[in-house]
């Protein structure tokens, strides 16, 4: 494994890898991990060899996951619009 020394071309994160349907082994092991500033692991990295197929149970939790996150994400953009015109209005 390797802390920020030059990531594997064909690694990509755990989220990256289910957007292809796929999800990292039991017990495999970061290719790459990529820390912040104060050292705290930022994104982690598992090579293609290291993940499996997605059964439709995990891509079913996945999907649901990524509407929650988009329905969220339109929520808090529509809240900072509305706060804004509000602010603007006084």
């Amino acid at each position: 494994m390797r802390i920020r020394a030059g990531k594997p071309e064909n690694s990509r994160t755990v989220r990256q890898w289910a957007l292809r349907g796929r999800a990292p082994k039991e017990g495999a092991t970061p290719s790459y991990i990529w820390l912040d500033g104060n050292r705290n692991p930022r994104s982690i990295y598992y090579l293609d060899v290291d993940t499996r197929e997605m059964t439709p149970e995990e891509m079913a939790a996945f999907q649901e996951s990524e509407c929650l996150k988009a329905e969220r994400r339109k929520e808090r953009m529509k809240e900072l619009r509305e706060k804004k015109i509000s602010n603007s209005v006084q």
